[in-house]
């Protein structure tokens, strides 16, 4: 055991030990038990305080060490150097000197105030609990702990403008390029391990679905994000690069913001009632969605400026119109050629149509024309016969039904024939009547005469050769009868 009034008495200044109680003390702790050593080998004093202050900073500089993650390269300000205008100055990084980083955890925060309370603590400095240097300090700890996303977002300085449309194509990778570059500070896709679970996981499943780029941000660390390229960049990761810009899933929080332009912060910490707090936190979340939306819309605004403006994404638009084109006029002619073979097809079978009714308007002609022409062999075969009846004062009718068996049966050049034989015969009307009686009981045979004249004859209207019995044939197949002349015609034919 050390009593504390044996060193006491040996300092300058210090009261005596006789004025003071006297008290023992257990000492412990690493200090002490150098402080014991040193004190056993005889060291005096003063190299004990040298001893002791290499010591302080040796035990300074491993609690620096265990924070060299986290702490800021830049110089510390020392707070209570600085007016209150300076003061509200700086943001809440630079109170806690702290890195402005992303991936800063809440742990971090919590070191950095830790060791900015040892300095600007009331109880380190004296200056009492309203003390502006440590209310900076206290907002700066429960904003990064508790807010820190919403205060990057809106708190931090953030260059929010994107490039106008009429930026020329020339300058297009210069001006877009730092663009998209700044804004992948907000890419949820690219925050670290939240709670043991990446926050790009946390995306909805909607743009998992559409986005090709979700699958490969969970992948591993070592995954990048798609970058704006060249000129000479291959189309497919162009279009890649798009693709991931189109889905972009940011991870600003805007409530800062909503309740800073709504002024109900005060409200919502000094509400009487947990309904007031409430509409309060309600009014805030409605107006911070907004801001949320105007976001979207801003990147979604500089995604279709980059690709209206994108050279590469022009050349690929008009390669695909003259594809699209060279398609059209295709299928165009395509359809020009479908319709000129229509027409013609049509065509075709109007003339075939035509023809058609050509050969039967003059088929008919030439069966009327037979017609006709057998007629007059008919009429000049009853000439005859009435002739030689009217010499041999015979009655009219008397041969009626052989005349018109002979002209039923017999073809016209048959007919013709045996009125030619009969004119020959006109000067003996007795032969004529017995000819005429003759042919008829011999109407179904024909003679070799008869039969060469048939094999000559020409074809009659249905293409065919002319039968024994052709007239009545022919005129069977049209469906059509002879007109044949009345017994009193033979009157007329007499008169002939």
């Amino acid at each position: 055991m050390v009593k504390i009034t044996e060193l006491a008495d040996s300092l300058d200044g210090w009261p005596k030990s006789k004025d003071l109680e006297t008290t023992c003390i257990q000492c412990i702790g690493q200090e002490f038990l150098q402080f014991q050593t040193l004190a056993a080998i005889g060291e005096n004093l003063e190299e004990l305080d040298e001893l002791f202050s290499k010591l302080s900073m040796t035990t300074e500089g491993d609690e620096g060490e265990e924070e060299d993650g986290v702490e800021d390269d830049s110089p510390v300000i020392d707070l209570f150097s600085l007016s209150e205008k300076q003061l509200e100055g700086l943001n809440y990084y630079q109170v806690l000197h702290l890195p402005y980083k992303a991936h800063l955890t809440p742990d971090d925060v919590k070191k950095a105030y830790r060791k900015a309370s040892l300095k600007y603590h009331p109880d380190k400095s004296g200056r009492g609990e309203e003390d502006a240097v440590f209310l900076k300090v206290k907002a700066a700890f429960e904003t990064l702990s508790t807010q820190k996303q919403a205060y990057d977002s809106t708190e931090m300085p953030f260059d929010d403008s994107v490039p106008e449309e009429g930026d020329t194509v020339d300058n297009f990778f210069a001006v877009f390029g730092p663009v998209f570059e700044r804004n992948l500070h907000f890419d949820a896709r690219l925050l670290p391990n939240n709670g043991g679970k990446n926050l790009s996981n946390n995306t909805s499943s909607k743009n998992r679905r559409k986005s090709r780029n979700s699958s490969q941000a969970a992948a591993g660390e070592n995954w990048k994000p798609p970058s704006l390229g060249d000129e000479s960049t291959p189309i497919e990761q162009v279009h890649e690069f798009y693709d991931y810009w189109t889905h972009f899933t940011s991870w600003r929080d805007f409530g800062l913001q909503a309740s800073r332009e709504l002024e109900t912060q005060d409200h919502l910490e000094n509400a009487e009632s947990r309904f007031e707090k409430r509409w309060y936190q309600k009014e805030i979340d409605r107006r911070a969605k907004k801001l949320k939306q105007q976001e979207q819309a801003r990147i979604t605004t500089l995604v279709e400026r980059a690709m209206a403006a994108d050279p590469r994404l022009i050349q690929e638009r008009k390669r695909l119109l003259e594809e699209r084109e060279m398609k059209q006029k295709q299928r165009e002619q395509e359809a020009l050629d479908k319709k000129r073979k229509q027409e013609e097809a049509k065509l075709a079978e109007e003339r075939r149509i035509q023809e058609e009714k050509d050969r039967k308007v003059e088929e008919k002609l030439q069966r009327e024309k037979e017609k006709k022409m057998l007629r007059k062999a008919k009429q000049a075969f009853r000439r005859v016969v009435g002739e030689a009846l009217s010499a041999l004062l015979e009655p009219e009718h008397a041969l009626e039904d052989p005349v018109d068996e002979i002209c039923n049966k017999l073809n016209r050049n048959q007919l013709i024939k045996f009125t030619t034989k009969l004119e020959s015969l006109q000067a003996n009307p007795a032969q004529v009547v017995q000819a005429v009686k003759q042919r008829v009981e011999n109407i179904d045979q024909v003679d070799d005469e008869e039969g060469e004249d048939e094999e000559n004859a020409p074809p009659n209207s249905n293409g065919t050769g002319t039968t024994q019995n052709g007239s009545c044939a022919t005129a069977e197949s049209n469906k059509e009868t002879t007109v044949e002349p009345a017994p009193a015609q033979f009157a007329l034919l007499k008169k002939m």
